[in-house]
């Protein structure tokens, strides 16, 4: 019997050929393998998640199960999904490739429907770790808006003396 790490089993088979990370890499030569393990390393977990996550493999079957494409496109999809992830096919191009790869334009709009709300998701998840990336160390560690930080200063809580209040709109005496 063949056990499921064997990786001849039909679940290892399956699994490489419908996770997105894995069907991605297929075809690959060892160069680009390893620059595309680069990119993978540097996505947000959820990213990585996603495209190596077992769900996602059940979510590609079930999208198969209901009529989005025949079982036999499950591949190229989950591929067309790990390439768009990680940035090595526009977003834009993918009802074009559905069709090339002989999915209606019906079953390619409805199709693109589904990888747009899965990559949505990653998108999200992309643009949250950049935002907290980006923003300096000072500004991650200020506190939120919503809590009040009480004045400082030698005139704390009381009102600004009148002497410091210039008013624009009255020319200087000469």
């Amino acid at each position: 019997m063949i056990e499921p790490t064997d990786p001849r089993s039909p679940e290892v088979i399956e699994y490489i050929s419908l996770s997105p990370y894995a069907a991605a890499l297929q075809g690959k030569d060892p160069i680009d393998r390893e620059l595309f393990g680069l990119v993978f390393d540097d996505l947000p977990e959820p990213v990585k998640d996603t495209l190596t996550d077992p769900t996602t493999v059940e979510t590609i079957k079930q999208w198969a199960r209901d009529g989005l494409f025949p079982a036999t496109h499950a591949p190229a999809i989950a591929k067309l999904i790990g390439l768009v992830a990680l940035d090595e096919v526009a977003f834009e191009a993918i009802p074009q490739l559905l069709e090339r790869i002989g999915l209606s334009r019906d079953q390619a709009g409805r199709t693109t429907a589904a990888i747009t709300k899965l990559l949505q998701a990653l998108t999200d998840a992309r643009a949250n770790e950049t935002a907290e990336e980006a923003a300096p160390q000072e500004l991650r560690e200020l506190p939120p808006l919503t809590q009040r930080v009480p004045p400082q200063g030698p005139h704390s809580g009381t009102e600004t003396p009148a002497r410091n209040i210039i008013d624009l709109r009255k020319k200087p005496e000469a």
